[in-house]
């Protein structure tokens, strides 16, 4: 799955647990049918265009409620294995969570401080999510809530997310809340979608908060539901209402950090306009940002103060070892570094899913493959990212001397090498991973055998079996290959000498992407996420992540 769907692996990795539950449903609704009632859904409430045709994947599972993940154009629901469910019910699971998945932080608007422009946001997604599952016959909500009647839960939230001697970090926590599926009670819930129904713009709600706050004021009970008049006090000081008091500093730097954090996410920030007070991953955020981007500066700006031992391309020293490894974020994917003590720092975020990272630590460079093909980043970001090699590919290894790159086509196995020179074709397949003996050799697996061949193109077909074979890699102490169904699950080892595997470890579903760790065992990957094996015993999950590789 991860191979040929990396967007609904990345909704299986954001809903742990539904891995290993989900089951084929017992009937599928008519495709048609699905699509009308989605769109139907989504009407008015995304911009035209905003969202790409969906892939509604369908699973079932024990629970008697539906519930839906997405991740770019793929949306999961899972539905009740009994009783199934129809195309109006799955199209009400799916449309929030596509919603959610296109959403954008809003930038922050000069006219307003940060509490209103959270108190604004959370109304506005909020609202929009409730309209977007709702049955068809309950919208518009105007016509079953009265206005009066949706007073009172607003005036809690107002109340709360004002609240001057309450602690920012919880009111932060609550608004951000509001603003996920089921984040809200029914009142809220239908209070805020009265309020994103009355401004009729779900989508300019979303993008511009305080415009629906300054709406909302000048239509108070005319459509829109009354103001609470603490929102009211607090519009005629919009740039101090809800801060926390000139005392509470711990608290103003938060409200300042998650403003920059939303600007980041929102717009493209100059380094120069990140105070040298940022916490450490605001600043690795900011340069994530520049990377996928490309711009001049980084690593003066990056190493003006001490760093921790983290990756980053800039420094000769302090950033040896560790693994790298591609996780699903908003609006795309990130890829994180991780230290060898289990520390994370952000390298990059990406628009589009992301797989087989790698770090070349001599070049100061970072390969990975998307939906486009191979690409080459800059740590340093002195230029914009490259594409070294255009098409549909999957598996990506480097040699040890990180002069040349191997990666196959999706989904023939066709292996290319890539080098500075440029690419070439092997007559290889590597459908079932790819590996580097050492700077001249790689090692192939068609997914039932092993092949060598050198960079120039000398070929030494089925060299050993490896039955069911998705992932390889060389260490130390040998080869070690990822197996999936309908062998069984796990890692071996083979040995080339005489042709022979040997059981490793077991594990539920096939890995992909193996990494070798200094001291023995591996760091692995999987649809549940990363785990690390110590060469006995069991593997424990380490995070959330896929396909790892040398960082």
């Amino acid at each position: 799955m991860v191979l040929d769907a990396p967007e609904l692996a990345a909704s299986f990795l954001l809903s742990p647990g539904w891995w290993s539950t989900a089951g084929k449903p017992t009937s599928l609704p008519d495709a048609v049918a699905l699509s009308k009632a989605l769109a139907g859904q989504l009407h008015a409430l995304v911009d035209s265009g905003a969202l790409p045709a969906a892939e509604v994947v369908i699973a079932a599972t024990e629970s008697a409620n539906l519930a839906a993940v997405a991740h770019g154009d793929t949306v999961l629901v899972l539905v009740p294995k009994t009783e199934g469910a129809s195309d109006v019910e799955i199209a009400r699971s799916a449309a929030p969570a596509l919603l959610l998945a296109s959403a954008t932080p809003p930038a922050p608007d000069p006219r307003c401080g940060e509490p209103l422009l959270l108190i604004g946001h959370a109304v506005a997604v909020a609202g929009s999510l409730t309209l977007a599952a709702l049955p068809p016959e309950l919208r518009p909500v105007r016509d079953w809530l009265e206005v009066k009647d949706a007073a009172p839960a607003l005036e809690r939230l107002v109340g709360e997310a004002l609240d001057p001697d309450a602690r920012w970090p919880s009111r932060r926590a609550r608004l951000l809340r509001m603003a996920q599926v089921g984040g809200s009670s029914p009142p809220l819930a239908a209070a805020a979608a009265l309020v994103v129904e009355a401004f009729g713009d779900a989508p300019m709600a979303r993008r511009k908060p305080f415009d629906l706050l300054a709406a909302w004021q000048k239509g108070s009970g005319k459509g829109f539901p009354p103001m609470p008049r603490t929102l009211r006090n607090a519009l005629a000081k919009p740039l101090e209402a809800g801060m926390p008091k000139p005392t509470a500093k711990p608290d103003l730097d938060e409200v300042t950090w998650g403003a920059l954090t939303r600007r980041l996410g929102a717009e493209p920030v100059p380094l120069a306009e990140v105070p040298d007070a940022a916490p450490l991953p605001l600043k690795l955020l900011a340069a994530a940002q520049l990377r996928a981007r490309g711009g001049t500066g980084l690593c003066e700006w990056l190493t003006a103060n001490a760093l921790p031992p983290v990756r980053t391309g800039c420094r000769s020293e302090g950033e040896e070892g560790g693994l790298v490894f591609a996780r699903p974020s908003a609006g795309g994917f990130e890829v994180l570094w991780r230290s060898l003590t289990a520390e994370d720092a952000l390298l990059l975020n990406w628009p589009r899913w992301v797989l087989f990272p790698r770090v070349i630590p001599a070049l100061a460079e970072l390969w990975f493959i998307d939906g486009k093909g191979v690409w080459r980043v800059a740590l340093d970001a002195h230029e914009a990212p490259q594409l070294a090699a255009g098409g549909s590919f999957r598996h990506l290894a480097v040699s040890p001397d990180g002069n040349s790159l191997a990666a196959a086509r999706w989904p023939s196995g066709q292996v290319v090498v890539i080098r500075s020179s440029g690419t070439r074709e092997l007559r290889l397949n590597g459908v079932g991973g790819l590996a580097f003996l050492d700077s001249d050799v790689l090692l192939a697996s068609d997914g039932t055998q092993l092949s060598l061949a050198s960079i120039d193109g000398e070929v030494r077909p089925s060299v050993s079996p490896s039955p069911c074979c998705h992932s390889l890699v060389v260490t130390p102490g040998g080869i070690a290959a990822g197996v999936a169904a309908p062998c069984e699950p796990g890692v071996v080892r083979i040995v080339l000498a005489d042709r022979s595997s040997s059981s490793l470890l077991r594990l539920p579903d096939g890995p992909l992407g193996l990494v070798g760790l200094p001291a023995g065992g591996l760091v692995l990957g999987t649809a549940d996420g990363l785990w690390s094996w110590r060469g006995e015993g069991a593997p424990e999950r380490i995070g959330a992540g896929l396909t790892p590789g040398p960082g």
